[in-house]
C-alpha cells in the first residue's frame, strides 16, 4: 500500500499575512456595506464573511451578498413593503 502525504501547512509568516489580508478585506467590506447599504456589520455572521473571502469575492460584491443576506435573516414581517 502506498504511503499518503499529507499537504503541507503553511509558515507561520504566511499565516500572519493571510490573516492582514483577510482583515483589510474585511475591513474594506464592512465599510462598503455600511456606505451603500446602511446595514451594520455586527448582524453578518463570521462563517459569512470567511465563505465571501475564501470564494475570492471583491469587497463590493461580498458587501451586496452580506446585505442580501441580512435582508434575507430579517422576519417576514419586516421585510413587507408598506405603501
Amino acid at each position: 500500500m502506498a504511503r499518503k502525504t499529507k499537504a503541507s501547512r503553511p509558515s507561520g509568516a504566511d499565516r500572519a499575512a493571510e490573516r492582514a489580508d483577510y482583515a483589510a478585506w474585511k475591513a474594506e467590506t464592512v465599510a462598503d456595506l455600511a456606505n451603500r447599504h446602511d446595514v451594520r456589520p455586527g448582524i453578518i455572521p463570521e462563517r459569512l464573511w470567511r465563505r465571501l473571502y475564501i470564494r475570492g469575492m471583491t469587497p463590493h460584491d461580498a458587501a451586496d451578498q452580506a446585505a442580501v443576506s441580512a435582508y434575507n435573516t430579517r422576519p417576514a414581517a419586516d421585510r413587507l413593503r408598506r405603501g
